[in-house]
């Protein structure tokens, strides 16, 4: 009869429980209630093929709604009185036979021992998962109504985000196809809406960079929006990737992702699997990653709930940590000798003639020794993973340090996974931009301006501490992109105290007030109460968005990358016309949203030149320092330093000419610092066919790759550098030799009534 009104298929008849390896005595199992047992299952089910779960550092949260079931046993000993009550007799007025009663109760439920006591506890379905798979971290069950399996996800993402765990198995049930829960919903609902639908979901949660490091399967990440309403566990808004990325940090940031906004809702699922109530926002987010349709989707929310973005991972994401190529070393005194060790296939050798190529396996090496060798004789590019000189660059090296606009979410960290001594050294001189970099992004794309700023400079030191301890390249020249210049200061050696000038960034109120948030400068600047701000990358001849921006006097064209890339920033009607005069444009929206490389940035002129006042040191041998402001190379101190950054930040910077007067001034090599790779792209795009060297430590979604692909193309040109420390330490590890397992025994299970 209870069935009559649920379809089949929605309805969980039992359970299977493996017994191998089973912590919990059948009898008690067969005495718990169904959600204990299908919660429990799912996570077991979840681990099999996962990752690795530390045991101090492993949660569990389970949403879930008290059981119906429980009230069996209250009505089993309440039973006496209801009969009499029903009867119309008072406590003492009346007698129930004995066998009967305890006929009745016994068909109500049967008498509560200690093992029914464990499994009707609330918090017992979390502490089961925890003590199968033996996890030392928190165990929780959260109740929140409908909405159960959404706050134990956002719990479990908080904690990873918090650093409090390493790995949080979130999880929801709910045996919704019983009839108290159906009658107790229609009775407040009315019963219209779809039938209810059994589940039992668990996820596996790790923050992204960790995944990535220990190289295991990812299957998509989360993206996590704002709170519609009050925040319940007081995380703020923000975002979590793989569970990372909700902390006070980004209160009041905005947190779509605007590449996104086309993205279609994940499907509404109580239709084709019924309403699963606590279960049901966890289960239809577990078919959404499942699904193979959709790349990315937006996972409509409850009210006021987080808004979830999920991007379904790819196939290349598992184990991209480590370089997946080895590099081939091949030199020789003459093009004939280097030809016929690349035919040979047999690197090593000595000589000016040199072809770096990175290879995954033997097949590979040998396409791309023929590529290098047909490079060698026609004069043409011998194409990806093959790096060919047959000369020495010569010339002058710059470190290129990269602006705060290029950071991303994520970015580093498999290098810095690969290499925690880089994070060691730089938490020994600097922990507070460690923890800047450390903290969770928050508000994804818009993340906040000091965030953004902290985050690139710490992966600018990060990358020129490899280049100085792991490469021992010794640069000539240091250049800064835009923020790039007071990170060239640091990592030459003319700045220290990297912390305090992040506090005292801070306490200014520059990025926070007058150049970012309000752009309280701006609105003075113009004259008026508000003021709002954008800020564009265009691609588009630069000689034609100036003639286009010239009639505006509230927008600038702020920063020149090459002849067909600037920036535009400045009023939003004014950028908008902008647009519609160029209608052959494309504009790309900067997320780093600053009122910088303007005029209206000479509102704080004074307060940015103190900011920049530092003391300069002078070490030896340190590298020229070229800056936006001269367009060339000046000699550091006090205030020309300060002189100089508020020179490039108050008026169009035009990259062009300081890269054009470094290459005459004798510069060959260019070697990218931070995040992204952008400035490396832009140098090569402004020096056209001339003859540089031009690499970058970045690139996103590269991880170590970028690395050593950067150390080929600088071996294979002469440029002194260290070769052998980090190969070893980024050579990618031989995989083991599969071999099919023995046929397995069937795995005996015990099948136990869900109800």
């Amino acid at each position: 009869a209870e069935n009559s009104r649920v379809r089949p298929g929605l309805r969980a008849e039992g359970v299977r429980v493996g017994l191998k390896g089973l912590c919990f005595p059948p009898r008690d199992l067969q005495r718990t209630l169904g959600q204990q047992l299908l919660v429990l299952t799912a996570a077991r089910e979840a681990v099999a093929a996962g990752p690795k779960l530390g045991r101090e550092r492993s949660g569990v949260y389970v949403g879930m709604e008290a059981d119906p079931e429980v009230c069996r046993y209250g009505l089993r000993w309440r039973l006496r009185q209801r009969i009499l009550e029903a009867r119309g007799v008072g406590p003492g007025g009346g007698a129930v036979p004995e066998p009967r009663l305890t006929e009745l109760k016994d068909r109500i439920a049967p008498p509560l021992g200690a093992e029914e006591v464990v499994g009707t506890m609330p918090n017992i379905p979390a502490n089961r998962v925890n003590r199968q798979l033996d996890l030392g971290g928190p165990s929780w069950t959260v109740a929140a109504g409908e909405a159960s399996g959404r706050v134990a996800l956002e719990l479990g993402a908080g904690a990873l985000a918090r650093g409090e765990l390493d790995t949080a198995l979130v999880g929801a049930v709910d045996l919704s196809c019983q009839a108290v829960h159906r009658a107790a919903l229609a009775a407040i609902e009315g019963g219209e809406g779809p039938p209810p639908g059994d589940a039992a979901v668990v996820l596996v949660l790790r923050r992204y960079d960790d995944a990535l490091r220990d190289g295991d399967p990812v299957l998509a990440t989360l993206e996590m929006g704002p709170y519609g309403g009050a925040d319940p566990d007081g995380l703020g808004e923000g975002r979590a990737r793989g569970g990372r990325g909700v902390d006070e940090h980004g209160r009041g940031a905005a947190t779509e992702n605007p590449a996104a906004d086309s993205l279609p809702y994940a499907p509404d699922l109580r239709a084709q699997l019924g309403r699963s109530w606590a279960a049901g926002d966890l289960r239809d987010l577990a078919a959404a990653i499942l699904a193979p349709k959709a790349a990315a989707q937006r996972i409509q929310a409850r009210p006021g709930g987080r808004e979830i973005l999920l991007r379904r991972a790819d196939a290349s994401v598992a184990g991209a940590s480590r370089a997946s190529a080895r590099l081939h070393r091949f030199a020789a005194p003459t093009i004939p000798a280097l030809e016929r060790s690349l035919l040979a296939r047999e690197p090593g050798g000595e000589g000016p003639c040199r072809a770096a190529i990175l290879a995954a396996d033997a097949e590979e090496l040998k396409t791309r020794c023929d590529r290098a060798v047909a490079g060698l004789r026609q004069g043409t590019s011998p194409g990806p993973g093959v790096f060919l000189r047959t000369a020495p660059i010569g010339g002058e090296v710059a470190q290129v340090f990269s602006g705060a606009g290029a950071a991303y979410e994520g970015m580093g960290g498999a290098l810095l996974a690969e290499i925690p001594e880089l994070v060691a050294a730089l938490e020994a001189r600097s922990p507070g931009l460690t923890r800047e970099f450390s903290a969770p992004w928050v508000g994804g794309g818009r993340a906040l301006p000091l965030h953004r700023l902290w985050s690139s400079s710490f992966l600018s030191q990060a990358h020129a501490e490899l280049s100085r301890t792991w490469l021992q390249l010794r640069p000539d020249v240091v250049i800064g992109y835009s923020s790039g210049e007071s990170n060239s200061l640091f990592a030459a050696g003319y700045w220290s105290d990297h912390d305090g000038m992040i506090e005292a960034c801070r306490a200014s109120g520059l990025f926070t007030e007058e150049i970012a948030g309000a752009f309280a400068a701006v609105a003075r600047a113009w004259g008026v109460a508000e003021a709002r701000w954008e800020t564009w990358t265009v691609l588009c001849p630069v000689v034609e968005v100036e003639a286009a921006v010239a009639g505006e006097a509230r927008v600038h064209l702020s920063i020149v990358h090459h002849d067909d890339e600037c920036v535009v920033a400045g009023d939003p009607e004014g950028c908008a016309r902008i647009r519609a005069a160029l209608p052959g444009s494309r504009w790309i929206p900067l997320p780093y949203n600053l009122a910088v490389h303007v005029p209206e940035l000479g509102e704080v002129a004074e307060r940015w030149l103190e900011l920049h006042r530092r003391p300069v040191a002078g070490p030896a041998g340190a590298p020229r320092v070229y800056s936006g402001a001269h367009g060339a190379a000046y000699i550091p101190s006090e205030a020309a330093c300060a002189q100089a950054i508020l020179r490039q930040a108050d008026r169009r910077l035009d990259f062009r000419a300081v890269i054009r007067r470094a290459y005459a001034d004798g510069v060959r090599v260019f070697v990218e610092h931070g995040p992204q790779g952008s400035c490396a792209r832009w140098i090569r795009e402004i020096l056209g066919e001339q003859d540089a060297v031009v690499v970058a430590l970045d690139r996103k979604g590269a991880g170590a790759d970028a690395v050593l692909e950067s150390m080929a193309a600088l071996w294979a040109a002469g440029v002194p550098i260290a070769v052998e420390p980090l190969l070893r330490r980024l050579d990618p590890v031989p995989k083991p030799v599969e071999r099919a397992a023995p046929p397995a025994a069937a795995e005996k299970k015990l099948r136990i009534p869900a109800r």
